[in-house]
C-alpha cells in the first residue's frame, strides 16, 4: 500500500459539533472545544429540531423553535462564563429540519474541516443518531467525522491531545485514505500509533494457512510503516471478531482515539458497515471515521 505524504492534505480549522444539548452531547462538545483551542478552529456549534421535535402545527414549530434558541442562549452563556469559548471564533446556529440533510448542508456551505457527534443523547441530535442516522452521516459525509460514544468518560474540561492512537486496516483503499489522518495526528500529538489487522478465524486444518496470511499481514503492516519511521509505531496482526478484537486492542492499549476507514454508503464494504458502527458504538474513546471519495 503506498501513501503520499499526509501532512500538507490534511486542515482542521472548521468544525461543525451537533449538540442536543444533552450530558452525553456535552462530551461531543468538550472534544471539539479541544480540538479547536489546539488547532486555532472556527467552531460552528449546531441544534437541529426535526419534525417529531414541533408537530404539525405552525405554533409547535415556532414554541419548539423558540425553546431550542433560548437553549443555545443558555449554553453559549455557561461556555462563556467558564472560558471555554475564550480565544475561540465561534458560531451557534438552530436550524429547522431533519438533521441528515441540515448536517449536510451546514458540512458542504462552510466548507467544514472535522464534524463532531454525539451518541446515545436523549432527544434531538442524540436520538436520532443512535442508529443508522450516525452511520449514514460518518459514510456520507466528505469530511472526516469524528464520534462520541457514550463509554467515552473525558477526565479534564477539554479532551487532551490523545497519547496513543489505533488504526484498524484491511488494506483496502479506505484503510489507505485514513492513513494519513492516524500519521498526521500522531505526529501533531506526538502519540504512539498502533496498526492493527484483524483476520478471520478458520478451522485448525488451515494453520499453515493461517501462519503464511500473518507473516503476510505482518510484512504489509511493516512496510506502510516504513512511511512513519519518525514516529512512536506498533504493527498488530490479530484474529477474531473484527469489532471485538478491535475494542480488546483499544482497551488494552489504553487507546486515546480510533481511526477507521469506510466506504461511502453506496459501496459495499469490507471491513463491515456493522463493523465500523459497532466500534463507533462501544468504544471508551472517540473514534475518527475517514471516508474515501470512491
Amino acid at each position: 500500500m503506498t501513501v503520499a505524504e499526509p501532512p500538507v492534505q490534511i486542515s482542521l480549522q472548521r468544525i461543525l459539533v451537533a449538540t442536543d444539548f444533552s450530558e452525553r452531547s456535552e462530551r461531543a462538545l468538550l472534544t471539539a472545544l479541544g480540538i479547536a483551542h489546539r488547532h486555532g478552529a472556527k467552531l460552528h456549534l449546531l441544534h437541529a429540531v426535526p419534525a417529531e421535535g414541533y408537530g404539525v402545527t405552525g405554533v409547535g414549530m415556532l414554541g419548539a423553535a423558540h425553546f431550542a434558541r433560548r437553549s443555545m442562549q443558555r449554553l453559549e452563556s455557561k461556555l462563556l462564563e467558564n472560558g471555554s469559548l475564550d480565544g475561540i471564533r465561534y458560531q451557534l446556529s438552530v436550524e429547522k429540519g431533519e438533521i441528515l440533510p441540515v448536517v449536510s448542508r451546514i458540512l458542504e456551505e462552510e466548507s467544514i474541516d472535522l464534524a463532531v457527534l454525539g451518541t446515545h443523547g436523549r432527544v434531538g441530535v442524540g436520538k436520532l443518531l443512535l442508529g443508522s442516522v450516525a452511520e449514514k452521516i460518518f459514510r456520507q459525509a466528505l469530511c472526516p467525522v469524528l464520534t462520541v460514544g457514550p463509554n467515552f468518560q473525558p477526565h479534564s474540561p477539554f479532551t487532551p491531545r490523545p497519547k496513543s492512537i489505533l488504526l484498524p486496516t484491511d488494506f483496502s483503499p479506505q484503510s489507505e485514505h485514513a492513513f494519513p489522518y492516524a500519521v498526521f495526528l500522531a505526529r501533531e500529538s506526538r502519540a504512539r500509533l498502533t496498526i492493527l489487522n484483524v483476520m478471520k478465524e478458520s478451522g485448525t486444518e488451515a494453520e499453515d494457512h493461517n501462519d503464511r496470511a500473518r507473516r503476510y499481514a505482518m510484512a504489509r503492516l511493516e512496510k506502510l510503516l516504513a512511511d512513519a519511521a519518525d514516529l512512536d509505531c506498533e504493527s498488530m496482526v490479530e484474529t477474531g471478531n473484527p469489532t471485538k478484537t478491535i475494542l480488546k486492542v483499544a482497551d488494552g492499549r489504553d487507546v486515546d482515539l480510533i481511526i477507521l476507514g469506510v466506504r461511502p454508503a453506496s459501496l459495499p464494504n469490507r471491513l463491515g458497515w456493522s463493523t465500523a458502527y459497532g466500534v463507533v458504538r462501544e468504544a471508551h474513546c472517540p473514534v475518527l471515521t475517514v471516508r474515501s471519495g470512491g
